[in-house]
């Protein structure tokens, strides 16, 4: 992307717990947030295993659901249902809360046809960095 002169530079966050990596594009930098796909569908669809494994003692169980503001997009690896390094990409704003975790997001991410969010995930960085 870099070579589209896009992405103007990329990196990974140096603190522990922070995004996965940063890009730099249209003069800001952006937080993206990379999660497999489930091997198997729920209800037909391909969901995201959107959770954190642990969570902070001080924080509680509201600690393993993210909040928007941790990152503005969310790759989606599809590799475990095509078995090609395939990603999906949408803007954290547009995804669902967690009813009982107020400002969290809530961690059945799906790429399928039932949820509100379902026209904003996009095939590429670009198009789903347009979105925040």
């Amino acid at each position: 992307m870099r070579d589209m002169r896009q992405i103007t530079d990329f990196g990974s966050p140096v603190e522990e717990g922070k995004s996965d990596f940063w890009v730099l594009f249209e003069g800001r930098k952006y937080l993206v947030e990379c999660k497999n796909v489930q091997k198997t569908l729920r209800r037909g669809e391909i969901t995201v295993d959107f959770m954190r494994t642990r969570y902070a003692k001080t924080v509680g169980p509201q600690g393993r659901f993210y909040k928007p503001s941790e990152f503005q997009v969310l790759a989606a690896c599809l590799f475990n249902q095509t078995k090609r390094w395939e990603f999906r990409f949408i803007a954290t704003a547009k995804l669902a809360r967690h009813k009982a975790y107020r400002g969290r997001i809530d961690n059945r991410v799906s790429l399928g046809e039932s949820t509100a969010y379902r026209g904003y995930w996009r095939e590429d960085l670009i198009s789903a960095l347009r979105l925040v």
